[in-house]
């Protein structure tokens, strides 16, 4: 017994030697790892609990931290790496529920991982929806830390011993609350690290990376989890076409890393290669079962399936593939940080006596354009040099220009659904297809009401029906080298943000584009801000200003999930009377 008190003596003085300051990630699975095999040694716990207890210790954390980077700079990274380093507390509740009868206690302990889980459900999710799809690797992460929430409610329910008043086994419950830690978190995790490495893999062969292929699997791989439990559900042949279309993704995968794992390297490539066979071994157990099952044929039997298919996944592709990701690191392409957004709100109707009737503009701050300058904009890969004069000047002396537009809706039932809205709002109220002269102004903002900086804010109506259009909130933000117009535009309770970057034509035009790069690396993006709540939607607008003998024209597309919607060609000319 002497040799374990010294272990336990040692392990308790390292534990308080953290001097009072915050554990760290390293210290956090250490920690987790000693109390774990401890706790297994001296319970003995079956294969169930110990797979839990894994992923309680020592996988979550090391997924989190590796999702989160070391040096995070985004919120939402941030926040995972304190839920990363911070788990140990909230695991040592789940361990005792599995030591423990199952009933309402165990029930309750199991709780705390499961509020730990929403948490860290709820920070992906919110990433999730900020971020958007472009990058397909970081959204299957995201995507991968929401499910893990189901495997704490499932947790849950097998503590509390749900199996009596739900229409599956004990086994069943146990099962599913191993399947939603491992194959619905550990899994897409597993291959959004993976996604993140072919990234930067390409990249550094100086190949223009693309990541469509890899976009297909990962969406295949998102949706086969879920697809696979309402198979279950549904029972046959509903589930076995389910289990059979995630599998078919999962194999993609493996393949796809076993083929890598040369070009990973070292002990990493090992290691990713040895994971990804094991999960094919698996996997191609869990297909002979299945089909034997749909053809009535007992080719593997059941209690067989199970025993290889989670033992393996959990203790041999589990550990091994995140072992090879801890060894690698690989760093998501953009850790993205809050740019910022107007603090303006619109109480209900907008119209164009907004400001006014707010009371936000800044008598002191004479405008007559949206932009101050030009030279800020500047950056390595756009020169405002080239820009023609005169499409300067019209940001720069806005009010001196009339605008003369022609507006095409794609769909005539998009544009009517829309005006039903817009027209009630006063805001973003773009008038059917056809010709429609606009007339408007631009007024200084009180920079301390709407929290950022020379804020001008530009009011636009029709001017043969007098309808407003719409009230934009120029402004401007740099981050990491580029600066780009930043325009808020209020709704009720809410703000749409338009975060355009300016990028020089073949010739003297401009565009101002929402897209994202190619490496989606920026800002870039239309966003919905309801309280601290920034939601990215899957808009994106383009202009591009252009001088033509003398005068100026301008086309405005708008796309929805890509597909373009709306076009309005402006015919822009200095006023006479200016």
């Amino acid at each position: 017994m002497q040799p374990f008190r010294t272990l336990l003596r040692r392990y308790w003085s390292a534990f308080m030697n953290t001097g009072g300051k915050r554990m760290t990630v390293k210290q956090n699975i250490l920690f987790g790892m000693i109390t774990g095999t401890l706790w297994a040694i001296l319970t003995g716990p079956p294969v169930i609990d110990l797979a839990l207890a894994l992923a309680f210790f020592v996988l979550v954390p090391c997924l989190l931290w590796l999702a989160a980077t070391d040096r995070p700079r985004s919120l939402y990274r941030k926040r995972a790496h304190i839920l990363a380093r911070s788990s140990y507390w909230f695991a040592l509740f789940p361990m005792v529920a599995l030591s423990i009868e199952s009933g309402l206690w165990a029930a309750l302990l199991a709780g705390v991982w499961a509020f730990f889980t929403l948490l860290v459900a709820v920070n992906g999710g919110l990433h999730f929806i900020r971020r958007g799809t472009g990058a397909p690797e970081e959204a299957i992460i995201d995507v991968g830390q929401m499910f893990l929430f189901a495997g704490g409610v499932w947790l849950v329910l097998a503590r509390a011993g749900a199996a009596d008043w739900m229409p599956y086994s004990t086994m069943t419950v146990d099962l599913t609350a191993i399947h939603y830690h491992y194959s619905a978190f550990v899994l897409p995790l597993f291959a959004g690290l993976f996604g993140r490495w072919y990234y930067s893999h390409q990249a550094r062969l100086g190949v223009p990376p693309s990541m469509k292929r890899y976009a297909v699997l990962a969406a295949g791989l998102v949706v086969g989890s879920p697809f696979v439990a309402l198979g279950i559900a549904q029972g046959p042949p509903l589930e076995f076409i389910m289990v059979i279309f995630y599998v078919a993704f999962i194999f993609w995968l493996c393949v796809w890393v076993l083929v890598s794992a040369l070009k990973v390297g070292g002990i990493a490539g090992v290691c990713a290669g040895l994971a990804s066979s094991s999960l094919l071994f698996t996997m191609g157990y869990t297909t002979l079962h299945g089909v034997g099952l749909h053809v009535g044929v007992k080719i593997v039997p059941l209690g067989e399936m199970l025993r290889w298919h989670g033992a393996v996944n959990a203790f041999v592709f589990s550990v091994l593939g995140t072992l090879a990701w801890l060894v690698v690191r690989p760093k998501p392409r953009y850790d993205e940080t809050a740019f910022p957004v107007s603090r303006l709100r619109a109480g209900g109707y907008v119209g164009p006596d907004l400001v006014s009737q707010k009371g936000w503009g800044d008598e002191g701050k004479k405008s007559i354009g949206l932009l101050s300058e030009w030279s800020h904009f500047d950056r390595d890969d756009f020169s405002s040099a080239k820009v023609s004069e005169q499409v300067k000047d019209f940001y720069l002396k806005t009010t001196q220009y009339e605008l003369k537009g022609d507006v095409l809706w794609r769909w005539t039932w998009f544009s009517t659904l829309s005006r039903m809205c817009t027209r009630r709002m006063g805001q973003i109220n773009l008038p059917p297809s056809g010709s429609a002269d606009m007339d408007g102004s631009v007024v200084g903002i009180d920079d301390r009401k709407d929290g950022r900086e020379s804020v001008r804010a530009w009011i636009r109506y029709n001017r043969d029906t007098g309808e407003p259009i719409f009230a934009a909130f120029y402004s401007s933000h740099k981050t990491r080298g580029v600066t780009y117009m930043n325009i808020g535009l209020p709704f009720p309770k809410g703000v749409m943000t338009g975060v355009l970057r300016p990028d020089n034509d073949e010739g003297e035009g401009l565009y101002l584009t929402s897209r994202k790069k190619v490496d989606q690396s920026g800002d870039e993006g239309i966003y919905f801000t309801l309280g601290q709540i920034t939601v990215k939607l899957p808009l994106n607008e383009v202009f591009h200003v252009v001088e033509k003998e003398g005068r100026l024209e301008a086309v405005h597309t708008m796309t929805v999930f890509g597909l373009r919607f709306l076009t309005i060609r402006y015919e822009i000319s200095q006023r006479i009377d200016k």
